[in-house]
């Protein structure tokens, strides 16, 4: 059952783990055949209506804002990456 389930929860917009979650819902529908898809999806219609947190919750989008920009390293004054470079950046200027 609960593989017919899953099958049938998208097209119903629900979310399968809250209706395995509800015992009403499972009482609903275990007179139900698995094969019995119409039926199915009318029991997980009538569970999503009567109670809504039992629908999808909506996809999260991409996290916006908040990050800094990525576009080279910071400018400014770098720590030499050896002692020549060091002693040529003292010297020459």
């Amino acid at each position: 059952m609960q593989n017919a389930m899953y099958q049938a929860a998208p097209a119903a917009k629900a979310d399968p783990l809250a209706l395995l979650d509800s015992l009403s819902f499972r009482t609903a529908v275990e007179a139900i055949a698995p094969a019995d898809t119409a039926a199915l999806t009318a029991a997980i219609t009538a569970a999503v209506t009567a109670n809504p947190r039992l629908g999808s919750a909506p996809v999260p989008g991409p996290a916006r804002g908040g990050g800094g920009e990525f576009n080279g390293p910071p400018a400014g004054d770098r720590k030499p990456a050896s002692l020549a470079d060091a002693i040529a950046a003292k010297f020459s200027g």
